[in-house]
């Protein structure tokens, strides 16, 4: 791994120098997660040269980490800076300050370094298609996880009961169990049942043909979902493939039809559940972003990967979201270290002026600014790489700043440091995702048409991303780009948190001893469905999906547009198939593991020393 200290000489230049080739199979510029994902499975995989480059100094881009600010001209948060490509590139349209406290007051001065703010926080889930990369790529090996401890549902008090303050929220636990689900006051026992239900045939259709068996449905401590006996499948069956169809099956019947919202269909006969509990599934269990969000596609996808998560590593940690440690910028890190230990090569601090394609000469070639000339057979471009000259390429293949400017939607985020949990003082509930509805804001400053869903994420300093006795909050919604970005969080900064210290007077709600906003561009309006060439792959920044799940797809559908004809998959959809293949399991590779010697013993290897003998 190639990674050269900038003494200030020669600010652009040149890793490229030190190269031991001009040509590669493959050149991916960007380390944001989709980029390193491919490059990690050329190499390791398609055993491809690859050529790994950043023009930033870490790792990430949009995936990756806020850094110390180092000067006045790029300190666009007190503290913390954005990577400078960010900004140029347009990644970043703007920022507001949330609130500043002075460093003499702020415990924040001693302790910038042991913080870890990432850009675009996502977390994964138990059985998604991050976790499958994970464990597949043997990323594992640079990663930790924690679960999530709870999800909740925020609910407005529009009869200003709560505290004597109008529009203040309360937060509703969304049940990790069928005891929770039967525990739970808030629940008719009509509606229960019809939760249950639900639930139960999305359990059938997520386990179907997996041979997953969750034990006894009675159970009261078996995850959401299981199979009880008050419950009968093969009446249901014929109805789960219209629940859970895809946009191109025409034989769904109208309650599921396509333009039917999760939270329309969750409301309706014969579900008939009640606003506050499909708002808890559509948000919290789904992530769907608004509330007019389609049943089919991302909305049922996520709904039954959810469902696949619940209690998949074992009934003590019931709940489906993992958190990375040290902050969601390590999973990319994670795949650009498979892809070195595999032989690619990588430099950071590696700006590119400019790219072309020789259609004649069946390659294309990158220009780095110090003059360097390389080529390749492939190339893989990633977002926040700077002004780049493209020739050679449609105005399809590559993402403008006019496409980006034309787009009337934006997504928003917010990072918070407090100084205490926002939805009380249980340590049992420190890591925790909150869903906040539209129906829970009616103080908004702004017209919301779109109705819009607001995600919050807190850490605590388990996970790693800051020091005890402080937390860490993720806000992330969409919005039109028209709606000032100070006033898409006010309400929720109001109602949640205080911003300023109470003269020595205790207040119940969390400090806000540091916090900024800032609005990104809405990659949904960049993402390409099918990419259209099998030389090139241009992907957008961060989008605005709590989860990788869909970062994953993309990166597995640009992988089958690359190397579809390598990986001999052209009749199946390549979003499906997975960018590294699934390791044989210890009885299949039994009798490769036992190696005869000359005198007729068996030796037994373990993973890594039979990897080794392979290699040699």
């Amino acid at each position: 791994m190639t990674e050269e200290k900038n003494d200030g000489k020669k600010d652009e230049n040149e890793p490229a120098e030190s190269f031991p080739t001009r040509a590669f199979d493959v050149i991916v510029l960007g380390t944001g997660l989709a980029e390193s994902l491919i490059a990690s499975s050329a190499s390791k995989i398609g055993k491809k040269s690859v050529l790994l480059l950043d023009a930033n100094d870490h790792y990430g881009n949009s995936f990756g980490t806020l850094t110390e600010a180092r000067g006045t001209d790029e300190t666009l948060f007190k503290g913390w800076s954005v990577p400078v490509c960010l900004t140029r590139s347009g990644a970043v349209l703007e920022t507001h300050d949330v609130v500043t406290i002075d460093d003499d007051e702020c415990l924040l001065a001693s302790l910038r370094r042991k913080f870890s703010v990432d850009v675009a926080f996502k977390f994964s889930l138990g059985d998604d298609r991050l976790t499958e990369e994970v464990c597949n790529s043997e990323a594992y090996k640079y990663l930790e996880f924690k679960t999530l401890e709870k999800s909740f549902v925020c609910v407005g008090t529009s009869d200003g009961k709560t505290n004597g303050k109008k529009g203040e929220f309360e937060f509703v636990p969304v049940p990790a169990s069928r005891a929770e689900i039967f525990e739970n006051a808030r629940l008719s026992p009509t509606e229960k049942r019809g939760l249950m239900r639900f639930l139960k045939k999305a359990r059938d259709v997520a386990l179907e043909g997996t041979g997953v068996n969750y034990g006894r449905g009675d159970d009261a401590n078996a995850p959401i979902g299981a199979p009880g006996t008050e419950y009968t499948l093969d009446a249901e069956r014929e109805d789960e493939g219209t629940f859970f169809a895809n946009d191109g099956d025409n034989n769904s019947s109208s309650s599921s039809s396509k333009n039917t919202s999760m939270k329309a269909f969750l409301m309706e006969s014969p579900n008939d559940l009640s606003e506050i509990t499909s708002d808890a599934v559509a948000h919290c269990v789904s992530f769907c972003p608004s509330v007019t969000t389609k049943l089919r596609g991302r909305a049922s996808e996520m709904l039954i990967t959810y469902i696949r998560s619940m209690g998949k590593y074992g009934p003590e940690t019931p709940q489906a979201g993992l958190i990375p440690l040290y902050g969601s910028g390590e999973v990319a890190q994670a795949f650009c270290r498979v892809a070195a230990v595999s032989g690619a090569i990588t430099a950071l601090r590696q700006p590119i002026k400019k790219i072309e394609r020789k259609n004649s000469e069946s390659h294309i070639e990158v220009l780095t600014k110090g003059g360097r000339v390389l080529t390749c057979k492939k190339l893989v471009l990633g977002d926040a790489q700077g002004d780049i000259e493209m020739v050679g390429f449609a105005n399809d293949e590559i993402i403008t700043p006019n496409r980006r400017e034309s787009s009337k939607f934006c997504i928003n985020r917010a990072v918070l440091v407090t100084n205490r949990s926002m939805v009380g003082s249980d340590e049992a509930q420190h890591r925790v995702f909150v869903a906040i509805p539209p129906a829970a804001r009616p103080g908004k400053l702004y017209k919301d048409e779109d109705e819009f869903v607001c995600f919050a994420t807190q850490l605590d300093y388990s996970s790693r991303c800051c020091p005890k006795d402080t937390f860490i909050v993720h806000l992330c919604q969409k919005s039109r780009r028209t709606v000032p970005l100070q006033d898409v969080f006010a309400d929720i900064l109001d109602n949640i948190f205080s911003k300023v210290k109470q003269n020595g007077e205790e207040t119940k709600k969390p400090t806000i001893l540091w916090g900024t906003s800032y609005r990104t561009p809405d990659v949904d309006d960049d993402i390409v469905e099918s990419f259209k060439s099998d030389d090139f792959v241009k992907f957008p920044g961060a989008d605005c999906n709590v989860t990788f799940e869909e970062t994953v797809r993309l990166a597995r559908s640009a992988n089958g547009c690359l190397f579809g004809d390598d990986a001999n998959a052209s009749s199946l959809s390549f979003d499906t198939l997975p960018l590294f293949p699934k390791a044989p399991q210890k009885g299949e590779e039994r009798e490769e593991e036992e190696e005869v010697t000359g005198d007729g013993e068996t030796i037994d290897l373990n993973e890594d020393e039979y990897a080794l003998l392979r290699d040699l």
